[in-house]
């Protein structure tokens, strides 16, 4: 018992030995520590200063590239969108101004295509087919005769199928180019000269008709079927040479 207290004595006076001596030396080693880092301290403060500051600068300047750069792309950017913009509108006057052309050629055929009905249509009121009506009753007038006979009725379609025939030959004349008084003008001489034909060559059928049957007021009345205007009856003494002067 005695040997086992003195060994445990022993024992613990080597452990305080030990923990003092790791004391002084943990101790030792903080003041070593300290008085090293005082020492870089002191040596480097100016250069830590340097260091700082040229860190701080070196901030400003990334700093002042990265707003110089947003700055950029936002001038890049809005220009960019102009440049669209102004695309598009260019785009847009061009498609406007290829319909007001369109628009302005379906217009010009219209124009034209009018044009040539009214021609036409003129030249149907001024041919031979064309027959005023009464005012009184709209009915077309009728031309009376004392009689009617087949050489009127061959005489009637004859002209009809003459002047039929001028109206053709006219309207392939491309007379777009005419004006209006000179296309009236030749269109009248034209029709004297066909019916001035068509009344000589009655005459002469109603000359030779009435030699072998005495009926001479039936080529009065088929001169006066070949003419255009509103005819009177053969009785007033209308004869084939006064309708040629007309």
């Amino acid at each position: 018992m005695a040997r086992d207290e003195r060994d445990r004595s022993s024992s613990r006076r080597r452990t305080d030995g030990a923990d003092e001596r790791d004391r002084d030396r943990d101790r030792d080693r903080d003041r070593d520590r300290d008085r090293d880092r005082d020492r870089d301290r002191d040596r480097d403060r100016d250069s830590c200063s340097r260091k700082r500051a040229h860190r701080s600068s070196s901030r400003d300047s990334l700093r002042g590239k990265r707003r110089d750069r947003r700055e950029r792309e936002h001038r890049t950017n809005k220009t960019n969108e102009i440049n669209k913009t102004n695309k598009i509108n260019e785009i847009n006057k061009l498609n406007k101004i290829d319909k007001i052309n369109e628009m302005r050629e379906i217009n010009k055929g219209h124009q034209v295509q009018g044009d040539r009905r009214y021609r036409r249509r003129s030249q149907e009121r001024d041919s031979f087919a064309f027959r005023e009506k009464d005012p009184k009753t709209g009915q077309q007038q009728q031309r009376s005769s004392s009689s009617s006979s087949s050489s009127a009725a061959a005489a009637a379609a004859a002209a009809a199928a003459a002047e039929q025939e001028a109206l053709e030959d006219f309207a392939l004349e491309g007379d777009t180019f005419l004006s209006d008084e000179e296309r009236d003008r030749r269109f009248l001489e034209e029709r004297r000269r066909r019916r001035a034909a068509i009344l000589a060559k009655i005459s002469s059928s109603s000359s030779s008709s009435s030699s072998s049957s005495g009926d001479q007021p039936e080529g009065s009345a088929a001169a006066a079927a070949a003419d255009g205007s509103q005819s009177r009856p053969a009785s007033e003494g209308d004869t084939s040479q006064q309708l040629a002067t007309d």
